[in-house]
């Protein structure tokens, strides 16, 4: 998006971005299925949603930490 690219040197960091790539498919999968067939598996949705949100926390957790390591 805008401002700076930075590189983490954490490995965390990588497997989170990886995850949060992971589940915006599976989000993409669902709804693709979804438009398609007028019916989803709405324990499955749940389940993506409350993962995301855990990754988000993760995440989110994780850049403060990249961004105090740079001051």
């Amino acid at each position: 998006m805008f401002g700076q690219t930075r590189k983490a040197e954490d490995k965390n960091y990588e497997n989170v971005i990886y995850e949060l790539n992971k589940i915006g498919s599976n989000i993409n999968q669902l709804a693709y299925i979804a438009n398609s067939e007028f019916s989803t598996n709405g324990i499955e949705i749940l389940s993506l949603i409350s993962n995301y949100q855990e990754l988000l926390e993760q995440f989110d957790e994780l850049t403060a930490i990249v961004k105090g390591s740079e001051c």
